[in-house]
C-alpha cells in the first residue's frame, strides 16, 4: 500500500551508501575542512553523520584540495540526484528506464531523443506510422524533456529565463522558515528523498487520470506541461537547500535579505575552490 512506501535511512542506505548518505558524508568532508574539525570531533558531534573520507590535516596539501573540491563536486550532484523524483523511486523498473513512452505531439524539435537507457537497452525507433510518435523512456521525460518542452514553448528558448523563473518562485519564501535545511542531518536530508519518491508516486508514475504509466504508454504534450510545476519546484527546492548547505559547511552564519534569498560570506579560499569547480 502507499503508506507503507517510505524511504527508511537504516534499511535503505546501508553502511551509508545512497544518495541521502552521500549528501551527508561530503555535506561533512566540506565542514571538516572549513571549520577544523578532526573526523573524531565530527562523529562524536549528534549532528554530524554518515562521514568517510579525509579530514583537512591530511600532510599533502594537493591531496587535500583534491578530496575537497571532488566532495563539493559530489554534494552538488547527489543534491540534484535526491531531488529528482526518478531517482528516489523503483528498482523494479530502474527509476523509469525501462518504461517506454511515445510523446504525441507535433513539435519534434522541442525534444533530445535517447536511443537508449543507461543500461545500454534501445528505446527503439520512432513509430514511421505516426508522424507525431516519438520514443522516449520515462526516466529520460524526467531528467530532461518537461525542462526542454517549457524552455522552448515557454522561455522563448532561453534557459536563462527558464531559472529565473525559478527563483521567482513562492517556495523561496515559505522554505525559509523550514527547519529542515541541514545537510549534515541524516534525518533531515531523508526527509527530501521522501519527497521526490512522494512525487514519483503521485505524478512520475502516474497519468493525469490517475493511472499508473506503463511500458508502451503514450502521452501528451498535458501530461508535460502539468508536470512542469513539479519539477520546478524540486530543482528550485535542490539549489535552495545546497546553498543552506555550502554556506553551514563553510562556516557562517546563514542570513536571509528582504526577498527571502541565501546570502553567505565566502573567504577567498571558498571563491577559488568554487570556480574550480565551475571550471570542471
Amino acid at each position: 500500500e502507499r503508506k507503507e512506501c517510505v524511504f527508511m535511512y537504516e534499511r535503505d542506505c546501508v553502511e551509508d551508501k545512497c544518495a541521502v548518505g552521500a549528501i551527508v558524508n561530503y555535506t561533512n568532508q566540506v565542514a571538516m575542512y572549513y571549520q577544523q574539525l578532526e573526523v573524531e570531533d565530527v562523529v562524536e558531534e549528534e549532528e554530524y553523520q554518515g562521514v568517510r573520507g579525509v579530514s583537512h590535516q591530511d600532510n599533502n596539501n594537493d591531496d587535500t584540495m583534491y578530496h575537497l573540491v571532488t566532495a563539493l563536486k559530489f554534494l552538488t550532484h547527489f543534491m540534484g540526484d535526491v531531488h529528482q523524483p526518478l531517482h528516489v523511486s523503483r528498482t523494479s523498473d530502474r527509476g523509469g528506464n525501462t518504461i517506454g513512452i511515445k510523446i504525441v505531439h507535433p513539435h519534434k524539435h522541442y525534444y533530445s531523443y535517447p536511443v537508449m537507457d543507461r543500461y545500454g537497452n534501445s528505446l527503439g525507433g520512432d513509430d514511421k506510422d505516426h508522424p507525431h510518435h516519438y520514443s522516449h523512456n520515462l526516466h529520460s521525460i524526467w531528467d530532461k524533456t518537461i525542462i526542454e518542452h517549457a524552455i522552448q514553448k515557454y522561455y522563448n528558448h532561453s534557459m536563462l529565463s527558464f531559472q529565473q523563473s525559478i527563483t521567482a518562485m513562492d517556495i523561496f519564501v515559505t522554505q525559509k522558515q523550514n527547519a529542515c535545511m541541514d545537510a549534515r542531518d541524516v534525518t533531515c536530508v531523508s526527509t527530501w528523498a521522501q519527497e521526490s519518491w512522494n512525487d514519483a508516486l503521485q505524478y512520475a508514475y502516474a497519468t493525469l487520470n490517475g493511472k499508473d504509466i506503463v511500458n508502451g504508454m503514450e502521452i501528451t504534450e498535458e501530461y508535460l506541461e502539468e508536470r512542469l510545476v513539479v519539477v520546478k519546484e524540486r530543482l528550485g527546492l535542490a539549489g535552495l537547500r545546497l546553498a543552506y548547505a555550502l554556506e553551514m559547511a563553510l562556516g557562517d552564519d546563514v542570513m536571509e535579505d528582504g526577498g527571502g534569498g541565501v546570502l553567505g560570506v565566502f573567504d577567498r579560499k571558498s571563491l577559488d575552490v568554487m570556480q574550480g569547480v565551475m571550471k570542471i
